[in-house]
């Protein structure tokens, strides 16, 4: 019964901090309890705004404080991490329809732009293996940089600052990695690059760089299809040299 009532207890503050519920609570002073909800703000307002600058920029001052406010006491966040609370902004604004709310269509993108240089910039570091560079030997097994993401969006996110996107609806692919100084870059990629990619990350652990060209381009003409390998081949020893590629697995 006791642990009923604490949790019963545990729940209505959670509300209230959420939701600025009246009413009492047991074991609680009237007079201290706004300092609960106070402080739960501001710790939602800071990590959001430290999460989404750019947003928090674009959006009017009116237009943040009500996205802000509505997430906190409508959505139901269990997340254990106060980093990763952020990340559910991107879900609730969706389901809001915040783009059409603020007649901004690309805000899901530009959070989920803005989100993914955190997720990467966070991923847990990783022992690197021994590697030999593409350039050494003619085949091998790919060993990509672990601390990437390709992402897909409807908006040139990345031109946001120089141009107005939102005539420019169509679909862009960006490739979002982390350099060894911890430097989160992106790297602008059209459909097929990106699928190559894709394909090429997907297979290294089982097949080697040309047996994977060999199921990606397999059924297409003799000459396109050496053609195609002498792209994939410039393109990768380019993605050696930024980092995104390590080399040939050692």
């Amino acid at each position: 019964m006791l642990r009923d009532e604490t949790r019963s207890i545990q729940q209505e503050l959670v509300e209230y901090c959420r939701m600025n519920n009246d009413g009492d609570i047991v074991g609680t002073r009237q007079d201290r309890l706004h300092n609960y909800r106070r402080l739960i703000y501001t710790i939602y307002w800071e990590a959001l705004s430290d999460a989404y600058p750019i947003a928090k920029s674009i959006l009017k001052e009116e237009q943040w404080d009500k996205m802000v406010d509505d997430f906190i006491s409508e959505y139901a966040c269990n997340e254990s991490q106060l980093f990763r609370m952020p990340f559910h902004l991107i879900e609730f604004a969706e389901q809001k329809s915040f783009s059409e709310v603020f007649s901004i269509p690309y805000l899901s993108d530009l959070l989920h732009f803005e989100w993914i240089e955190i997720e990467v910039h966070s991923m847990k570091d990783i022992e690197e293996t021994s590697t030999l560079s593409l350039k050494s030997r003619e085949d091998g097994h790919l060993d990509f940089n672990p601390y990437l993401k390709l992402i897909k969006l409807d908006y040139p996110i990345h031109r946001l600052r120089d141009q107005n996107i939102e005539q420019l609806k169509g679909n862009y692919f960006l490739l979002v990695y982390r350099q060894k100084n911890g430097t989160v870059q992106y790297m602008e990629l059209n459909g097929f690059t990106a699928n190559l990619i894709e394909q090429l990350s997907l297979y290294s652990h089982d097949f080697t760089f040309l047996e994977t060209l060999n199921k990606v381009f397999k059924g297409l003409h003799s000459n396109l299809r050496d053609e195609l390998n002498t792209h994939a081949i410039n393109l990768c020893i380019s993605l050696e040299e930024k980092g995104i590629i390590r080399g040939f697995k050692n």
